[in-house]
């Protein structure tokens, strides 16, 4: 989910309930790929809840090849 603000964005991690598990905010000049990446490289260096993850659901913001596969590394996929 990507919430614009202001020269902001903010990256939310969410699970199928509907809470937030990572917050990422960055500035608006981030792409939505790169701030994504962080924020799950970031959620990874606090947890290991990412051993859960099934499935990871994005907007079309989230798009490409590096992308799909930097999540896919990054949640051991």
């Amino acid at each position: 989910m990507r919430v614009k603000k202001s020269g902001i964005k903010i990256h939310i991690g969410i699970d199928v309930l509907g809470l937030a598990h990572a917050i990422m905010v960055t500035t608006a000049n981030v792409t939505d790929r790169k701030g994504a990446i962080e924020m799950v490289l970031n959620y990874k260096n606090v947890t290991s809840n990412l051993d859960y993850v099934l499935k990871v659901l994005v907007d079309s913001g989230y798009t490409g090849d590096k992308f799909s596969d930097a999540i896919k590394d990054l949640i051991s996929a």
